[in-house]
């Protein structure tokens, strides 16, 4: 009888309609307390949109994220202090080669008609009093015109002009 099921009868006193109603309720007890445990489980488990949205980006190693930012930073800074020596340079340039003569070359291809002079020693330009429009407004998206000062060496671009240099 060892590959044979045995058969086992239910005593005649566990089928009385008490027994069957106390063996239900330690069922359902018995249940409701492994659900109980269950479920911190499965709201870990559950997929939230957060959840599905940190799973659809891609892994970024920090070691790499933490290079590009310090990288980043470097060539921000760099970038500041050649703007800060650009314009120290510029404002410092007499606008004269070796010999002490002018170094300014006038453009005049503007549509104002108005001469303008480039330094080829500092890479000055210098510019007449005009209406510049800036760049549009990133949160309403409007442009504002004003008008900036003339160069503080634009009389010297005048000077050559009017010597027709």
């Amino acid at each position: 009888m060892s590959n044979e099921q045995q058969k086992h009868d239910t005593p005649a006193e566990l089928l009385t309609p008490a027994a069957q109603a106390y063996v239900n309720m330690q069922t359902a007890a018995a249940v409701r307390e492994a659900i109980a445990g269950l479920v911190p489980v499965l709201k870990e488990l559950q997929l939230t949109p957060e959840k599905l949205n940190a799973l659809k980006q891609p892994y970024q190693d920090p070691a790499i994220a933490a290079r590009e930012l310090r990288e980043t930073k470097n060539s921000k800074r760099q970038e500041e202090e050649i703007r800060q020596q650009t314009a120290a340079r510029q404002a410092n340039c007499l606008h004269q080669d070796k010999n002490g003569k002018t170094a300014l070359c006038l453009v005049h291809n503007f549509p104002d008609r108005q001469p303008r002079g480039v330094c080829p020693l500092c890479h000055d330009i210098i510019n007449p009093k005009e209406w510049v429009i800036d760049s549009p407004d990133p949160v309403t998206g409007e442009s504002k015109a004003h008008i900036r000062e003339a160069h503080k060496d634009y009389r010297t671009v005048l000077q050559l002009e009017a010597m027709g240099v």
